[in-house]
C-alpha cells in the first residue's frame, strides 16, 4: 500500500501536466484576407458612379411628380381627375424605372452595360414624360 499512494500521485501529476500542455499552443501567425482594392475595378467604379447619378435623377424626377400631384389636389374637379391620373401613370413609371437600377446596382460588370441600356430608355422616356406633363399644367 505504501507504493500506491506515490504512484497515485506520480499519474495524478504527469495528468495535470499533460492537460495544463495542451492549453499552451504556439502563436499562430495572424493571417489577414487580402482587401479589395479601394473602389474596386474601373468597370466597377464607372457602375458605382452611374447608379448614384441615375439615382439623383430619379429622386429629382420624384420630388417633380410629388409637385405635380399636390396642384392636381388643388386644381378644380375636371382637371384633378385627369391631373392625378397623369401622375399615378408617372408614378409608375417611376417604380419601374426604381426596380430597373436596383437590378443594374446587382448586375455583373459583365452584363450591367445591357441593364444600362434598358434603364437609360426608361429613364428618358420618364423625363419626357414628367417633362410633358410639367408643360402640361403651368
Amino acid at each position: 500500500m505504501k507504493h500506491i499512494y506515490p504512484a497515485m500521485a506520480l499519474v495524478l501529476a504527469l495528468a495535470t501536466l499533460s492537460v495544463s500542455c495542451d492549453k499552451i499552443k504556439p502563436p499562430q501567425p495572424e493571417i489577414k484576407p487580402e482587401a479589395p482594392a479601394p473602389g474596386g475595378s474601373a468597370a466597377q467604379q464607372e457602375q458605382n458612379t452611374f447608379t448614384q447619378g441615375a439615382q439623383k435623377e430619379l429622386d429629382e424626377l420624384r420630388k417633380t411628380i410629388a409637385g405635380l400631384k399636390a396642384r392636381a389636389q388643388a386644381a378644380g374637379a375636371e382637371s384633378r381627375e385627369k391631373l392625378l391620373e397623369e401622375t399615378r401613370q408617372l408614378e409608375e413609371s417611376l417604380g419601374a424605372t426604381q426596380q430597373q437600377l436596383e437590378k443594374l446596382k446587382l448586375a455583373t460588370v459583365e452584363t450591367w452595360h445591357q441593364v444600362k441600356e434598358t434603364l437609360e430608355t426608361s429613364m428618358g422616356k420618364l423625363k419626357d414624360a414628367v417633362k410633358s406633363a410639367t408643360q402640361g399644367n403651368s
